[in-house]
């Protein structure tokens, strides 16, 4: 079980857990495969979403439970903005560690970066740095929409429409309006594959976490995965009800076999650069 609990540790990044552990998504219909047949250019230029979620300098930290035990952390960090495809962009920074103990048995140290248009909150790259046991993997892909593909080193494919990737899907998220009995719709691109997804704006619940007391939206992603998520999984995020939508809380059940359901939970701890 440890070890099934230490790979959940290693993808925090919100909704990113959705799809590194489905075994099959509903993808796009038009996702293309590899049809690099070029056509004119995603129009990007008046495309606008207002932002007043988060800003250059914010840093959340989370520890990552199973119940009473902390078995690693995470941060998500606004580092800074740059020029991408001479675009002003975020450069968000998500890191992954098991703790100490848990290392011995299974050792995590993964890195996502994602760039975001600024402007347009919806991603140009995604970077992904995962190093869990044995295990190494490292990938980019960069989102062209001058000429409507997504490659990376060995792979391209066709690209119709602005997409989030397996970070920016949060970002994205916290800028629009959250309302009850409602559900906000993402076009969310990883790993090569479109996938659309709904996320469920369940209730408003307030919530204590080690980083305070909040006033929270509770929001669920609808998924048609299988695999882990098999019996009662899924994800649900509580953000903070106010402009920031600030994420405090994640959790998730996974199936262990003979052993039924856990939870995993990221509850925030720190919290800096939040007016």
């Amino acid at each position: 079980m440890n070890i099934v609990y230490i790979k959940i540790t290693s993808i925090l990044i919100l909704l990113y857990l959705i799809m590194n552990f489905s075994e099959k998504s509903h993808t796009f219909a038009g996702s293309g495969g590899n049809d690099t047949t070029n056509s004119a250019s995603i129009d990007i230029t008046n495309i606008k979403i207002e932002n007043k979620a988060f800003k250059v300098g914010e840093n959340l930290t989370f520890s990552i439970d199973y119940g009473p035990i902390q078995a690693g952390i995470a941060t998500i960090s606004v580092v800074d903005k740059i020029n991408f495809k001479e675009r002003e962009c975020y450069h968000i920074v998500s890191e992954a560690f098991s703790s100490k103990p848990f290392s011995i048995i299974f050792k995590v140290e993964d890195r996502v970066e994602s760039i975001i248009d600024a402007q347009g909150i919806f991603s140009w790259k995604i970077e992904k740095h995962i190093h869990e046991g044995r295990y190494h993997s490292d990938k980019y892909y960069i989102l062209d929409y001058i000429n409507n593909i997504a490659y990376s080193v060995d792979d391209t494919v066709k690209l119709s429409f602005l997409v989030q990737d397996a970070l920016s899907i949060l970002f994205y998220l916290r800028t629009q309006k959250l309302e009850v009995g409602k559900s906000v719709i993402i076009q969310h691109f990883d790993n090569g594959k479109f996938y659309e997804l709904e996320v469920k704006v369940l209730e408003k619940k307030k919530i204590k976490v080690k980083a305070g007391i909040f006033d929270t939206i509770l929001v669920e992603p609808l998924m048609t995965s299988v695999g882990v998520f098999k019996r009662g999984g899924g994800i649900r995020v509580w953000v903070t009800n106010d402009e920031k939508k600030m994420p405090v809380k994640m959790s998730t059940k996974i199936y262990l076999g003979p052993i039924g359901l856990g939870s995993i939970n990221a509850n925030l701890i720190k919290y800096e650069g939040v007016d």
